[in-house]
């Protein structure tokens, strides 16, 4: 019997499910840091709400913004050399500004690249210091292997659907992209709690990631969104943590 695209087409999303299946079912995951309810997260919404209604983003500081890539590379550069002098392992890393208007910064294997958009978005280098330090720690924490990992089966699965029926599988890029990671909620918990400890170690104000993340709830009302698909916590969740995070470390905890 040949074995054609047209005879696995009928089996393609059952090999899907099983590539989704023989994904690592052990790897529950102990939440890193404070922990947050359902109802600080209702409250601060609202106190949020009633906020945005005076907030203007032309008002806030912006010290990156209107500096050349250079400049902002200089920058980057000098943050992400003190927090990796607080970090657990030796590692070599490589920082990189790109000209993007989005509001990102991602890692992958030995980079952190922190957008231009990222770079006029923070108002300090502390605040600068806690988004570089969170991408540290997915680093320092082996995240980006753990995410490839995690995601490899269905990443195969999907290989084997698009090379047996070209269009019936997106592949699932993985390792290359530094944007392209997916990290599980609880990893970008341990992140942004790691992440707030170097920067406290290194000397910067802990508490900046309160400023960073109240900022994307007010500007970035999507980042507010959380649901099973989003691998990122909400930032609202996200900014009550980071409190926590500094309350902790100013009564001398971390």
């Amino acid at each position: 019997m040949t074995l054609t695209r047209k005879t696995f087409a009928p089996i393609l999303p059952i090999i899907a499910a099983i590539a989704l299946l023989a994904a690592p079912i052990g790897c529950v995951e102990t939440q890193t840091g404070p922990q947050v309810t359902r109802g600080e997260i209702q409250q601060e919404t609202q106190r949020l709400e009633v906020k945005k209604q005076q907030y203007d983003a032309k008002k806030r500081q912006a010290p990156f913004a209107g500096k050349s890539v250079a400049e902002q590379q200089a920058a980057v550069n000098d943050v992400g050399s003190r927090l990796l002098r607080q970090a657990e392992k030796p590692m070599e890393i490589k920082f990189s500004v790109q000209e993007s208007k989005d509001v990102n910064a991602g890692a992958t294997f030995g980079n952190i690249m922190v957008t231009t958009g990222m770079m006029n978005f923070v108002g300090s280098d502390d605040e600068l210091a806690a988004v570089v330090g969170h991408e540290i720690a997915h680093l320092q924490k082996d995240h980006v292997t753990k995410s490839i990992m995690s995601n490899l089966p269905v990443a195969i699965g999907s290989a084997i659907a698009e090379s047996l029926s070209p269009g019936s599988g997106k592949v699932v890029e993985i390792g290359g992209n530094v944007f392209a990671q997916k990290y599980s909620r609880d990893m970008e918990r341990e992140a942004d709690y790691f992440g707030i400890i170097y920067a406290h170690k290194a000397g910067f104000d802990a508490s900046a990631g309160i400023e960073v993340w109240e900022r994307f709830a007010l500007e970035l009302p999507q980042s507010q969104q959380a649901n099973i698909f989003n691998s990122h916590p909400p930032s609202t969740e996200r900014m009550i943590r980071a409190r926590k995070i500094a309350e902790g470390l100013r009564k001398g905890g971390g």
